[in-house]
């Protein structure tokens, strides 16, 4: 409750403390009447002193009961009973910190508001003005860049097309001759298998016949005449060739039937059928001859096999062994041949395909590119240029007088926050007692 103003003047406290000592004096006096004393002094100039002292209170003439306008502690009393106050001073405060810290934060924001319209009302500042120019500047250049680089990834992607492209040509062209060179080799490998099995056909015919004349399974006359002096220290090397023989012949002739059914046109397969033919009948005939030469070493010359006819078989039979030695040699080297060449084959044209279908690759990157790489420059282009537009229009709003439509949000933001310290100041005075 505010302090009537009468209480709030020095005059009225004066001529309350003026009564008060009337009346005291007026007490005084009239004790002092019923007994008289006297003072006697000499005469002369001084100053006149006199006091009173009193026991009392001393009431005003009006009283008035002060209270807060809500419940709350007591955060501070300010001035205590007879002190003396000021139009408003602040008596007693309630203990809230919020409403405090209410108005200090809208204080703030009043400051604030008026800040933003005082420097919108004034306007950009030729410093700004010039920001926004530079602004433009550099978005201008980056749009242009920008249009630059698309331009140039538009011609990259399509050279880089071209390029895949011809990889692609040029591997497919490859592949396909080298298929064509890589197999007329292996053709020339077969080709020369089948001769060296032709080949070893004569001797392998020539040693299994020289040896049947010395053991005479096939061949009875050739051996007639000196039959008798043949093996005729190892009672078992006859029999063994024998048996020899008629294990090679049979072999021998199933190799010779599947080699001379070969032509130009046969199939590596067939050709290796009669390569394994045919290295399987020179090993027995080889162990028949073995056996052969078994037999002639324990043979003895006679009136009808000489030593020099003796000797003549037995050179016959070895050089026999060594033409047969080497053809299966020969023809052994042929079908690795085959296989080396079947080898190389295959990697090439392994090669040749990877080749191929890594460039088929490289050409789907390349299309794909077409399509991306120039969408990504053009949406980059479209950035370059909504930023040059945005800095385009900052700039303008540099450069243009304030419109009264652009200070009003600002003026309301005022008003708003003028409106909300004051009820911030008001909710203050509810925990305040003021003077």
């Amino acid at each position: 409750m505010p302090i009537p103003r009468i209480l709030k003047r020095k005059s009225t406290y004066v001529i309350l403390a003026l009564i008060a000592g009337s009346v005291f004096w007026y007490q005084y006096n009239r004790s002092k009447s019923a007994q008289p004393e006297y003072e006697t002094a000499a005469v002369e100039r001084r100053d006149l002193i006199q006091s009173v002292e009193v026991t009392g209170e001393i009431k005003p003439a009006e009283r008035i009961e002060l209270a807060f306008d809500r419940n709350g502690t007591v955060a501070k009393i300010s001035v205590k009973v007879g002190k003396e106050v000021k139009e408003g001073h602040i008596l007693a405060q309630l203990k809230n910190d919020d409403v405090v810290f209410a108005v200090k934060n809208a204080s703030a924001a009043l400051a604030k508001a008026r800040a933003a319209l005082n420097q919108k009302a004034a306007g950009y500042a030729k410093q700004d003005i010039r920001i926004g120019e530079t602004n433009v500047d550099k978005a201008k250049a980056a749009y242009d860049k920008a249009v630059t680089d698309l331009e140039a990834t538009r011609q990259t992607v399509q050279d880089d097309l071209k390029s895949a492209q011809l990889a692609v040509d040029t591997a497919k062209n490859k592949r396909d001759n080298q298929t064509a060179t890589v197999n007329q080799s292996l053709n020339n490998a077969i080709d020369s298998e089948r001769i060296a099995l032709l080949t070893a056909l004569g001797p392998l015919h020539t040693g299994l016949a020289d040896g049947d004349q010395i053991v005479g399974v096939d061949d009875t006359a050739t051996n007639s005449m000196y039959k008798n002096l043949l093996g005729i220290y190892d009672g078992t090397a006859m029999p063994t060739a024998r048996q020899s023989y008629l294990a090679a012949k049979p072999v021998k002739l199933d190799a010779e039937i599947a080699v001379r059914a070969l032509s130009a046109s046969s199939a590596m397969a067939e050709v290796k059928a009669a390569s394994d033919k045919l290295l399987k009948a020179n090993l027995l005939v080889q162990t028949f001859l073995g056996d052969v030469q078994k037999v002639l070493a324990t043979s003895i010359a006679g009136p009808n096999l000489t030593a020099a006819e003796l000797a003549a078989k037995k050179t016959a039979i070895d050089a026999d062994r060594v033409n047969i030695s080497a053809q299966n040699t020969a023809v052994t080297n042929a079908v690795q041949a085959v296989k080396n060449v079947e080898l190389t084959n295959q990697d090439t044209k392994q090669q040749l395909e990877d080749a191929y279908q890594s460039a088929l690759v490289d050409l789907s990157i390349a299309q794909t590119k077409v399509t991306t790489d120039v969408k990504a420059a053009e949406a980059d282009v479209a950035i370059q240029l909504a930023a040059l537009e945005s800095a385009q229009a900052d700039l303008d709003l540099r450069k243009a007088a304030v419109r009264e439509v652009e200070l009003a949000p600002l003026r309301a933001a005022v008003l708003e926050a003028d409106v909300a310290l004051e009820k911030a100041n008001n909710d203050l005075k509810r925990i305040q007692i003021v003077a």
